[in-house]
């Protein structure tokens, strides 16, 4: 008689042992990447209304930073591109005003530190930082009619 030997039988699954190795060796790297960075901040506490600042003898610059963007340097608006010319005229000839910066809560503090920057960079050496105080519409709106009760408008 003749014998038939029968086919083996191979698993056709796929082997998944590569594919844990790659998935393991990647989460041990952004294990380790991840661990490396560090998130820094600087803290930054804007006076309060406790707080007084005692201005300094001889001429003072005051720069606003507004939410909305805006710089405003002596009561009148700067754009971006004219700042550091502004700034460089604040300091021309010798002059040293302290200036003082007044941002908003909500204003970044990154804006805050550019502008130290470009102050510094300016020449200047006095600075003084302060929360910028907005009354709110209620209250120019009573200071507004007190003023004309008044007789004052």
């Amino acid at each position: 008689m003749i014998a038939i030997e029968g086919r083996k039988r191979t698993s056709r699954g796929i082997d998944m042992t590569p594919l844990i190795d790659i998935v393991f060796q990647l989460l041990l790297f952004f294990m380790l990447t991840t661990s490396f960075i560090r998130v820094e901040s600087l803290n930054v506490n804007l006076a309060g209304p406790s707080v007084t600042t005692k201005a300094l003898p001889g001429e003072t610059v005051t720069i606003d930073l507004e939410a909305t963007g805006a710089t405003v340097i002596d009561q009148k608006t700067v754009w971006e591109n004219e700042l550091q010319e502004r700034l460089n005229a604040l300091f021309a000839r010798g002059r040293n005003p302290q200036i003082l910066i007044r941002a908003e809560d909500a204003v970044d503090v990154q804006r805050l530190v550019d502008m130290m920057d470009a102050i510094t960079l300016a020449g200047g050496k006095r600075l003084a930082i302060e929360k910028l105080r907005r009354p709110s519409p209620m209250q120019s709106f009573r200071e507004t009619i007190k003023e004309v009760q008044d007789g004052g408008l």
